[in-house]
């Protein structure tokens, strides 16, 4: 699988990043999503999280000006993406954040989902081009930072499955 860290950008009212062809080549429509076990263990010592991945996968670590990028794929076209960056120190991060400092993109089925004990953050389906005009996301704060979790549409239940084990420690 190739794997393309594109143009990264900061709205630097509101420290929103975006990131533009992060993961080239997917699984198409059409083929059954399979969800190996997560037995790969992954761990962030720099901010202090943990998660299980599948043990096809492997991790690629970028660094920017505005911030870091986690791209976890494997050659199947399955990856998700996560981009860390300085955020205002809030606990409820909610839809009129993203809607407000990202107008134009597009977004539905938005859910809060809690973080921790005391956050909240979202998960919603956009049309981030990024991502073909079809993704599902998971946005959030913690600690300062902004955790804009991203993957393909069709690839939502690998989200949720690998979501679930994230652990901060």
């Amino acid at each position: 699988m190739i794997v393309i860290i594109g143009f990264i950008k900061l709205f630097k009212k509101n420290k929103i990043v975006s990131v533009e062809n992060p993961i080239i080549g997917i699984a198409t429509e059409n083929e059954p999503l399979v969800i190996a076990p997560l037995t790969k263990p992954y761990s962030n010592n720099a901010y202090r999280f943990s998660l299980n991945l599948p043990e096809d996968f492997i991790v690629i670590e970028k660094k920017s000006d505005t911030g870091d990028v986690l791209i976890f794929n494997n050659d199947k076209g399955q990856g998700i993406q996560i981009i860390i960056s300085p955020f205002d120190n809030i606990t409820r991060f909610d839809e009129s954040i993203v809607r407000a400092s990202l107008p134009d993109l597009s977004i539905s089925d938005v859910q809060t989902l809690n973080v921790g004990k005391d956050n909240t953050g979202i998960a919603f389906a956009s049309d981030n081009q990024a991502f073909g005009g079809a993704s599902r996301e998971v946005w959030f704060v913690f600690n300062s930072r902004l955790y804009q979790i991203t993957t393909y549409k069709n690839l939502d239940p690998l989200l949720k499955t690998v979501f679930g084990t994230w652990k901060f420690f």
